[in-house]
């Protein structure tokens, strides 16, 4: 029995920060773009905590309300806002804000277009 609550122990210990990043989190889930420098940005968070950043794979997660994005072993940290349709990211090696929208079906949301610096 003890080796059976020992093994729940361990399962938890994996489940349930992959759905901490859906139940946490759920404006960050989802395709966003943007701009910065002129230059497109393009980052969707999945639910389990992965996604994709400029169409490479990432890792992300977040914690003491700040972003991290794990791209190939190097972290960068982000403060970062979200409501349903904007995302406002600031930190890493960005020396300005970076402001996203939420793309539905390839577009940004309700008729927005991406911000440029």
């Amino acid at each position: 029995m003890n080796a059976w609550r020992r093994l729940l122990g361990v399962l938890l210990l994996i489940a349930v920060p992959l759905a901490v990043h859906a139940a946490l989190f759920p404006r960050l889930v989802g395709h966003w773009i943007g701009a910065y420098r002129g230059q497109p940005i393009d980052i969707q968070f999945h639910a389990d905590g992965t996604g994709s950043y400029q169409g490479q794979a990432m890792k992300w997660d977040v914690r003491y309300g700040q972003l991290h994005l794990d791209r190939d072993g190097v972290v960068e940290t982000f403060a970062m806002k979200a409501d349903d349709e904007t995302l406002v990211m600031a930190g890493g090696e960005m020396a300005t804000l970076l402001v996203l929208v939420r793309v539905t079906d390839g577009e940004p949301a309700q008729g927005q277009k991406p911000v440029d610096d």
